[in-house]
């Protein structure tokens, strides 16, 4: 187990009178192993990006705990080893960009963990590499398109060596080119280098890559389980005020017509295979 979330709880307070305090994580109780992929699916509000903040010590819990490989996120002695286990990705990669080309950009997260010059010149090439930005290294990541961007952002967590990638709605702002670009990295980080991933997104089709789904509503967890568990519950899914897969949505419009179709598919090919199956049942 990576990371075991025990009751936590945690308050936010707004300074309005009449909103008082705001309870964004309510009690959440959770275990995630190492080398799974994980989708954290909400509303606004729901608390995800708070509980995404929990788990590497940015915010700590007002009651409950967050442990990381054995750690207390409370313990303010090891708040660094924590931080440079589980990797953040946030929203905005111009908020995460430091320096004034890609290299020492993705230097500047070893650089801060005292590792030896020599190390960290073998994790920046390795990590540039992996994002498929060597070509880019001596770019000034300003310039770059918001795509290539993020892949930097990542490649800078990388060269820090997590044990796990916190994304935060990393790929919000991206067109579809580029997120397509960034669940692709996360996918073969994942199963080629078995980094956890966690991916915190309202991206439907994104989150049916994962192997896991987690649907957050209220500071708590609403439903977990694997894609195909979890978007075969399309009524109660869709009366939580989110979407589901495009497929799904397709199939469920089907079922809903009286055609007998299997409505709980999430990806395109099994999709194909069903519709084909229920055209050669009609001819």
């Amino acid at each position: 187990m990576l990371i075991k979330s025990e009751k936590a709880f945690y308050t936010y307070n707004t300074h309005i009178e009449s909103e008082g305090a705001v309870v964004a994580v309510n009690g959440v109780s959770i275990e995630i192993q190492r080398g799974e992929f994980v989708s954290i699916l909400g509303r606004n509000g729901s608390g995800k990006s708070t509980f995404a903040r929990l788990l590497n010590a940015l915010l700590i819990p007002d009651s409950g705990t967050i442990i990381v490989n054995n750690i207390d996120t409370r313990d303010s002695d090891y708040i660094w080893e924590i931080r440079s286990r589980i990797g953040m990705v946030f929203q905005n990669p111009d908020n995460q960009i430091v320096a004034t080309s890609v290299e020492e950009d993705v230097a500047f997260g070893p650089e801060n963990l005292g590792i030896e010059p020599k190390e960290i010149i073998n994790r920046v090439n390795q990590a540039i590499e992996m994002v498929g930005m060597s070509e880019y290294s001596n770019h000034s990541p300003h310039l770059l398109s918001g795509g290539q961007k993020q892949r930097v952002a990542i490649a800078g967590i990388l060269a820090m060596k997590p044990e796990c990638i916190v994304l935060d709605e990393a790929t919000a702002m991206l067109d579809p080119v580029g997120r397509k670009e960034i669940i692709n990295i996360l996918k073969e980080l994942n199963q080629n280098e078995g980094i956890t991933i966690i991916h915190i997104t309202h991206h439907m089709e994104e989150a049916v890559k994962a192997n896991r789904v987690i649907i957050m509503e209220s500071g708590q967890i609403k439903y977990d389980g694997t894609p195909k568990q979890i978007f075969s519950k399309v009524k109660e899914i869709k009366g939580m005020g989110l979407d589901v897969p495009q497929v799904t949505e397709l199939l469920y419009s089907l079922k809903n017509m009286g055609l007998n179709i299997n409505e709980s598919i999430v990806n395109i090919e099994d999709a194909v295979n069903e519709i084909v199956k229920l055209v050669n049942k009609i001819d």
